[in-house]
C-alpha cells in the first residue's frame, strides 16, 4: 500500500512526517523530517524523461569573521531563539553572514523530492527521492544521472549510506535494506528487518559493519558479505531510531525520537554513554566531528548541540538564527559544521568559536531536507522543491 494512503502515522513514519506541521511532527512517532506548518507539499509538473543539471560558474563562499552585521533578519527568530546559549554565536536580532551561490543545481526527475543526499567514491552523489523508491547516482562533474536504482518493491526510500568498495545501502519503509553495487547497478544483498519495521537510518562503520536503525527502536548490525545480523541493539527507551552514525574508532551513535542519543561499543553491544537532548526533541541527525565532538540536531527548537563524547557534556549550543526546525547536520573540512533547516537555509558553523561563518540560502526558499559533504569541500543540499544544490565550502 502507498504509505500516503495507509492512514496510520505509526506505519508511515518519516515519510508523512516530512509534510506535517511542527506540532504534529513533535508528537508523531517516527517523524524524521519536519516542515513548516504553513507550507503544504507542492508538486511541480516536470517531464519525467528530462533530467537537468544546471552548472553555473563556481562561486566560492565569502567566509565572514568578526562580529555580525547588525542588520535585522528578514525572518524574525522565535522567542526560543532570541537568547542563544553559550556557543550559538549570534547576537539576538542580527543577521548571519551571507554566502555565495550554488556551483551546480541538480533537478530531480519526475517531480520528486530528494529526502537524502550522500557522497560516495569518486565524488559520486546519491539522492533518494520521497515516494518513487528510486535512488539516483549523479556524476557531479557533468551533472548527469549515471544510474537509477529502483527499490525492488517500489517502497519509499528513507535512508542511504555508502560503504566499502562502491557499496550503497538503501533502506525503505517496507523494512528492507538493499545493498547495491554502484558499478553494476545490481542488488548484492537484501537485508530484511526481523520485525518488518520501517528503516529510518543506515550507517557504515570503519570495519564495513552496516548499522540499520528502525522505527521500533532496534539497531541491527549486519555483515553485508554474509547477509547476517551480528548484533541487535535495543534502544533503552524502546523509541524509534531516527539517526545513526559511526565515529572513526567504531563508536556508534544512535538518536531516537525521545531526545536521547546513545553511544554504543558495538563489540560488546553495551551503551557507553547517554546524551539527553536539553530540548527533549527527537534527534533527527547525528554526526561525528574532530576531537571527539558529536553534533546532535533535534526538531523541537531548531538547536544543534555539540557534545564531548568523553565527558558526555554539551560544549556548545548552536541555535538556528530564525528558530527554524533543523533537519540535517554534517561535518566538513576544518571542523566546519553544516546545518540545514526548514526555512531553506544552511548555516556553516565554526565549531571552535561557535559562530556562523556563512549562510547558504536555498534559491527557491524551500526547506532543506539533507546535507552532505563530498570531496574538496563540496557541500550538497537537498530541498523540498526537488532540487539538489552543490556549494563550494573552502577549508
Amino acid at each position: 500500500m502507498d504509505p500516503l494512503q495507509a492512514g496510520d502515522p505509526g506505519q508511515i513514519g518519516p515519510f508523512l512526517a516530512r509534510f506535517a506541521g511542527e506540532a504534529a511532527n513533535a508528537s508523531r512517532p517516527g517523524g524524521k523530517h519536519a516542515m513548516p506548518a504553513t507550507e503544504a507539499p507542492r508538486r511541480r509538473r516536470r517531464p519525467a524523461t528530462v533530467v537537468v543539471a544546471i552548472l553555473t560558474a563556481a562561486v566560492g563562499l565569502t567566509a565572514c569573521s568578526g562580529s555580525p552585521s547588525g542588520h535585522h533578519s528578514p525572518h524574525s527568530p522565535s522567542p526560543n531563539a532570541q537568547r542563544p546559549s553559550s556557543g550559538s554565536g549570534q547576537v539576538p536580532g542580527s543577521k548571519p553572514p551571507a554566502a555565495g551561490q550554488p556551483t551546480a543545481t541538480f533537478i530531480h526527475p519526475a517531480d520528486t523530492i530528494p529526502n537524502l543526499v550522500a557522497f560516495g567514491p569518486g565524488g559520486t552523489l546519491a539522492t533518494t527521492d520521497d515516494n518513487s523508491g528510486r535512488t539516483y547516482l549523479w556524476n557531479t562533474s557533468t551533472g548527469q544521472v549515471t544510474a537509477t536504482l529502483t527499490d525492488p518493491t517500489g517502497a519509499t526510500v528513507n535512508s542511504a549510506a555508502f560503504g566499502p568498495g562502491g557499496t550503497l545501502a538503501v533502506g525503505d519503509v517496507s523494512g528492507k535494506t538493499y545493498v547495491w553495487n554502484i558499478r553494476t547497478g545490481r542488488v548484492t544483498a537484501t537485508l530484511a528487518d526481523p520485525t518488518g519495521a520501517i528503516v529510518n537510518s543506515a550507517a557504515f562503520g570503519p570495519d564495513g559493519t552496516l548499522a540499520i536503525g528502525d522505527y521500533k527502536g532496534k539497531t541491527y548490525l549486519w555483515n553485508i558479505s554474509t547477509g547476517r545480523i551480528t548484533a541487535a541493539l535495543t534502544d533503552p527507551d524502546s523509541r524509534g531510531i531516527l539517526s545513526a552514525a559511526f565515529g572513526t574508532d567504531g563508536t556508534l551513535a544512535t538518536g531516537d525520537d525521545s531526545g536521547r542519543t546513545y553511544l554504543w561499543k558495538t563489540g560488546t553491544g553495551r551503551v557507553t554513554a547517554t546524551l539527553t537532548d536539553p530540548d527533549s526533541g527527537g534527534v533527527v541527525s547525528v554526526a561525528f566531528g574532530p576531537g571527539g565532538t558529536l553534533a546532535t540536531a533535534d526538531f523541537k527548537r531548531g538547536r544543534t548541540f555539540l557534545w564531548n563524547i568523553k565527558t558526555g557534556r554539551v560544549t556548545a549550543t548552536l541555535a538556528d538564527p530564525t528558530g527554524a526546525i533543523v533537519n540535517s547536520a554534517a561535518f566538513g573540512p576544518g571542523g566546519t559544521l553544516a546545518v540545514g533547516d526548514v526555512s531553506g537555509r544552511t548555516y556553516l558553523w565554526d565549531i571552535s568559536t561557535g559562530r556562523i561563518t556563512a549562510t547558504l540560502t536555498d534559491p527557491n526558499s524551500k526547506g532543506v531536507l539533507s546535507v552532505a559533504f563530498g570531496p574538496g569541500g563540496t557541500l550538497a543540499t537537498g530541498d523540498y522543491n526537488g532540487n539538489t544544490y552543490l556549494w563550494n565550502v573552502p577549508a
